[in-house]
């Protein structure tokens, strides 16, 4: 009962109603080995002059995509250098600002060890104060 339960169900199936031997040696569609060996040349040349063209219309869009990735990529570069040379510039000025603030801090503390420097110091902080207020209002 399993087998004829089996077949019915192989019968049902469009999968097996089709020839399953022509579909495994290659006759699809309905065209068998013997028709396929008639084929028009021309259609298969056709084919492969189709296939050559999107080919090279493919390789073309590729070109044009690689000119795009290299200008972008020469962009980045001298976007690069020009960031490098303001860094080069910038840690220049801050060496320089930093070595004046260590001149200035070294005078500000001879100028206290005198005796006339306690009020230096209110003048001092005053102007500190003055500065962290500019700098929290802006």
């Amino acid at each position: 009962m399993s087998a004829h339960g089996s077949r019915q169900r192989m019968q049902g199936n469009p999968r097996h109603e089709q020839d399953q031997r022509a579909l495994l040696f290659g006759a699809r569609g309905g065209k068998g080995r013997q028709q396929r060996a008639y084929e028009d040349p021309n259609d298969s040349y056709n084919n492969q002059m189709e296939a050559e063209r999107q080919n090279d219309d493919m390789i073309d869009d590729l070109e044009a995509k690689v000119g795009q990735l290299k200008q972008i990529t020469h962009g980045i570069g001298g976007e690069i250098g020009a960031s490098n040379g303001l860094i080069e510039q910038m840690s220049t000025q801050f060496d320089s600002a930093g070595s004046m603030l260590t001149g200035t801090v070294g005078k500000l503390n001879q100028m206290l060890k005198q005796k006339t420097g306690g009020h230096m110091w209110h003048m001092v902080l005053f102007i500190v104060f003055i500065f962290m207020l500019l700098w929290l209002v802006i």
